[in-house]
């Protein structure tokens, strides 16, 4: 049987709830790296702190222990003595039940004044987000935000979170297995026949070499790239465009990698046990794969684990896909003014970016790209002694115009790419096993998969697609004017 690798980003969320965005939790990273967070207590926060007099309340997953004193942390003093502030950090938060536990805090009259959203859902759904709307208007530095990120924030015209951090999905290229195989490096935003003529001349298992590790995302940030009108996953702003002529190239691009084993992930194990892997990040750090996708918040590790020169090129096509982690402020919060100022220090503030940079001497730490394209943001972050990898400036230089990833930002999201049933009347087979009323997301991989037609398909997945998002708005939409 086929391993099908399915990114975890995705995934892992919607198994607790929701996707939510991310810390490293040994306490040298920054907790701007996106993955799930880790359960730190059992209950929803500490019973016996004392947050009198603080000025601020502030929760988020990523600032790991007081004695770890990680590089958010150290921003949250730098904010305190700059600007002899109070904010105290709520400790002990269960980030294995994130959500709930602001629940809890919610339901005892204790909101944290700034805390970081799961999704924009969850707190508008809840009413824990306060409009920001006159804050961001006055602020000349709100408008140096990237534009694709900046607009998530936004329901009905009106800012209600704050963007915390930035990282790019794509393509990372291995310069020297490309040179050794007498392949040009290929641009930021290549073409789809200069990327195909990597992946296809790099595969060759008899030499224990690919061109691409996976092609299980193409379909849901590449009908973006043939139509202007979309972004993520076809989403147009109103509605999904699933049974568009441009989902199906997608889909049949998809299709064709795995059909034509053009990825390490669609060989067979007997194929990958011949090569001498079965991971494809082994494969990649051992200097074997010519591309692999991956989130620029990985690169510290690439660094740490493979010897040879990288290069980060985006996608085919001119709009990166980006992930984007978001604060919000609280109605309840008593000083709004303040807690926009202290989420802007943590985020998108120029000053707030270079106090990181200065914490963060060798650029290990702090794992997000800039949330400004302030252009002394811009210079110091990738100041040649950071040794930032090529392409990187680039493509951020371009992050105007990205996609941004739909986990947290679009309502029903999760519903609509992989929970929604399809249906009592749909059956499919699964690794042999006939599936009635399969999820939505089941569905789909069985498209790309090769072992149904997505044009028998799209018109209901799109239907229910489409509805999940509704429902998702009904839960909120009369509230807000």
């Amino acid at each position: 049987m086929k391993k099908i690798i399915i990114p975890t980003m995705f995934l892992v969320g919607f198994l607790s709830t929701t996707l939510v965005g991310c810390s490293q939790t040994n306490g040298q990273s920054s907790g701007t790296a996106s993955s799930t967070p880790t359960s730190t207590d059992s209950s929803a926060t500490s019973s016996s702190q004392d947050l009198s007099g603080a000025d601020l309340v502030y929760v988020n997953w990523n600032l790991g222990t007081a004695d770890q004193n990680n590089l958010e942390r150290q921003m949250v003093a730098a904010f305190n003595s700059t600007y002899h502030k109070n904010v105290k950090i709520v400790e002990n938060v269960n980030t294995g039940a994130y959500e709930d536990a602001l629940t809890a805090m919610a339901a005892k009259d204790q909101m944290p004044d700034v805390f970081m959203l799961t999704n924009t859902t969850f707190g508008l759904s809840n009413q824990y987000l306060a409009d920001m709307t006159s804050y961001a208007s006055a602020d000349a530095d709100w408008a140096k935000i990237p534009s694709s990120v900046a607009d998530a924030t936004k329901y009905k015209d009106k800012v209600y979170a704050i963007p915390f951090a930035i990282h790019m999905m794509g393509y990372f290229e291995n310069e020297e297995l490309l040179d050794s195989k007498n392949l040009s490096s290929l641009s930021v935003s290549p073409s789809w026949d200069d990327f195909y003529n990597v992946v296809s001349t790099l595969k060759q298992p008899a030499n224990k070499i690919m061109g691409l590790n996976i092609e299980t995302t193409l379909f849901e940030w590449y009908p973006a790239q043939i139509n202007a009108n979309y972004g993520w996953f076809s989403f147009d702003g109103s509605k999904y465009n699933l049974d568009s002529a441009d989902f199906a190239t997608a889909m049949n691009l998809t299709k064709s990698l795995r059909a034509n084993k053009m990825t390490f992930d669609s060989m067979t194990a007997e194929e990958r046990t011949a090569m001498g892997y079965d991971d494809s990040v082994k494969f990649w750090n051992d200097g074997k794969l010519g591309l692999r996708w991956g989130y620029t918040y990985e690169i510290p590790d690439m660094i740490a684990n493979s010897t040879f020169d990288k290069k980060f090129i985006g996608v085919p096509g001119k709009r990166t896909p980006i992930v984007g982690d978001y604060l919000g402020i609280s109605p309840t919060c008593k000083d709004p003014a303040l807690a926009y100022q202290f989420a802007k220090w943590m985020s998108f503030d120029p000053a707030g970016i270079k106090k990181r940079l200065e914490i963060d001497t060798n650029g290990s730490l702090f794992s997000s790209l800039p949330l400004s394209t302030d252009s002394s943001v811009i210079s110091a972050y990738f100041d040649a002694k950071y040794n930032r990898v090529p392409g990187l400036e680039e493509a951020f230089r371009a992050s105007n115009n990205g996609v941004v990833e739909g986990v947290k930002i679009i309502p029903g999201y999760g519903k609509s790419r992989w929970l929604a049933r399809a249906g009592k009347n749909v059956t499919i087979t699964i690794d042999g096993t006939p599936t009635t009323n399969p999820q939505v997301g089941q569905v789909i991989d069985q498209c790309w998969l090769g072992n149904i037609a997505w044009a028998d398909y799209k018109d209901g997945l799109n239907a229910i697609a489409n509805q999940a998002y509704q429902d998702a708005l009904s839960s909120f939409q009369s509230i807000y004017a």
